[in-house]
């Protein structure tokens, strides 16, 4: 819902609740227009004071957004090197890994050779 649809609703409202007391109000008619014009000045000065939050939300919600971005990037950028760090530091273990597997493999093979004859 955007905030004309809000504004929108809220004049609708104060003018139609304006409206029913008018018509049914047991006060005398300088009362009434007393009441009324209160009321418009409190719902005006509560307008303003809406509008205001409002941008003040917004920008407060720009803010959040772009400081998401900054640590979203660094920690990608931070995540990135470790992975790398530790491919590089994890290389030769798995290459000596691969040598065992590999003479372990061989060792095996020779013994089905030998268990053959």
């Amino acid at each position: 819902m955007g905030i004309k649809a809000i504004f929108t609703g809220l004049a609708a409202g104060t003018i139609i609740a304006g409206t029913a007391v008018l018509l049914t109000t047991p006060h005398s008619g300088k009362y009434v227009r007393q009441a009324s014009v209160t009321t418009y000045q409190t719902s005006r000065q509560t307008l303003k004071q809406l509008s205001a939050d409002v941008k003040e939300i917004g920008k407060e919600a720009k803010k959040t957004i772009e400081l998401s971005k900054s640590v979203g990037t660094q920690t990608a950028k931070e995540l990135k090197t470790s992975v790398e760090t530790w491919k590089n530091e994890a290389q030769p273990s798995i290459e000596a890994l691969s040598g065992h597997v590999k003479s372990a493999q061989d060792q095996v093979h020779h013994l089905n050779e030998s268990l053959k004859n």
